[in-house]
């Protein structure tokens, strides 16, 4: 009945105060429900925030172990979107509710389809010419966590980069979806595709998988990232950038 339901989240309250209020003292708004999703729910909490509440255990794990990636490897966490917290909430029912607090973004299907189109036509290319390079991407995958390497791959990088944005320039279809999405989005940051590039190659290096566009948004800096941290990599095949599609 509604009262016993009622005794039940007040007990729940109780029992987990601290780490309510730990969550609360992060709030500069009140929270408002900005999605949901199979085992949680979603909410805005400040102009820069987000708070998630789910109940996916391998969700959980996959995103502890996403902190230890951004707090502690360099060269992967300034192409991801920013953990905060993350933890135990506590047990209702028997069973555990967890929270994730990360950095805010606009999704793309907010931005409008135009934008959503010229993106996927240039992921989608970036990733053809990223597998088209592999040979040269591919002996530092296994030793991507080596920070002693880090120095080669960003020159490599760099240098990949450069070529990238030559063959965009010749091709005047992909040239076109650039200048179309600098048009829709005139607060992007001025090199936002050369840190998606980077972004994408980063992905490769690390396995990443499930780059679609229900998991990329555009941060209040003007980048876009790739924002789920819990997604199931693909360490053991050749990840799949030209895998994009409209969620």
């Amino acid at each position: 009945n509604d009262q016993g339901f009622i005794n039940q989240i007040t007990h729940f309250i109780k029992d987990n105060i601290n780490t309510i209020n730990n969550i609360r003292s992060m709030f500069k708004t009140p929270p408002k429900q900005i999605g949901q999703e199979n085992d949680g729910m979603v909410f805005s909490i400040a102009p820069n925030l987000v708070l998630k509440l789910f109940m996916d255990s391998v969700s959980f794990k996959k995103t502890q172990e996403a902190i230890e990636r951004l707090h502690k490897n360099p060269i992967l966490a300034k192409t991801e979107a920013m953990v905060y917290d993350i933890g135990l909430l506590g047990s209702f029912n028997g069973t555990n509710i967890y929270y994730l607090v990360m950095e805010k973004m606009k999704i793309i299907d907010d931005l409008g389809d135009d934008v959503a189109d010229h993106l996927t036509d240039l992921i989608g290319y970036i990733g053809k010419i990223i597998h088209q390079n592999r040979y040269r991407w591919d002996p530092y995958k296994k030793d991507i966590n080596n920070i002693k390497i880090h120095d080669k791959i960003n020159i490599e990088i760099i240098k990949f980069i450069d070529e990238v944005l030559q063959y965009i320039d010749m091709d005047d279809f992909r040239d076109h979806d650039r200048n179309s999405i600098n048009k829709l989005l005139p607060d992007l940051r001025k090199n936002w595709l050369e840190s998606l590039i980077e972004e994408m190659v980063i992905k490769y290096l690390t396995g990443r998988g499930d780059l679609h566009l229900g998991n990329i948004g555009l941060t209040g800096y003007g980048d876009f990232r790739y924002f789920d941290p819990a997604h199931h990599s693909h360490e053991e095949t050749i990840n799949t950038p030209v895998n994009i599609y409209r969620p």
